[in-house]
């Protein structure tokens, strides 16, 4: 008898509240869609001398991520988990058969900071690059 009555009392339980990830996850992509140009690139613990700034840049859209520079653009899909520390990006390539690239990010002083460890296929535990790795900084325009 219990079952009979529980059953009818949970079509009418109030709808759960929205889950903390997503929320975060829709607040960290509103704060990263915009235009973005590539400032500096690390790898092995050392600066790349020829960045130019406002050469190459990041695009992030609602839709999705571009990397834009020497007249090619590269579409990727994001997944954001802001909860994660570092906080995680994984990124898929549109059009692509690649595997996808597990990035860590932060944002701060009008700065994003992105790193991933291309050739390892995973996600680095912080924005170090001394054992390997890239690290890409970009300023908002």
């Amino acid at each position: 008898m219990a079952l009979v009555v529980l059953v009818p009392a949970l079509g009418f339980a109030p709808a759960p509240l929205p889950r903390p990830n997503r929320a975060r996850a829709e607040a960290d992509a509103k704060r990263l869609q915009g235009e973005w140009d590539l400032v500096e690139v690390w790898s092995r613990g050392k600066k790349w001398e020829e960045i130019v700034p406002g050469n190459q840049g990041l695009v992030i859209t609602t839709d999705g991520w571009s990397l834009v520079g020497g007249g090619r653009r590269q579409e990727w899909t994001a997944r954001l988990n802001p909860a994660a520390t570092p906080r995680a990006v994984d990124l898929w390539p549109v059009g692509h058969r690649r595997q996808a690239v597990w990035c860590i990010y932060r944002i701060e002083a009008g700065k994003l900071y992105f790193a991933y460890e291309y050739s390892s296929r995973m996600r680095p535990t912080s924005f170090d690059t001394n054992e390997g790795g890239y690290l890409l900084v970009f300023r908002r325009r």
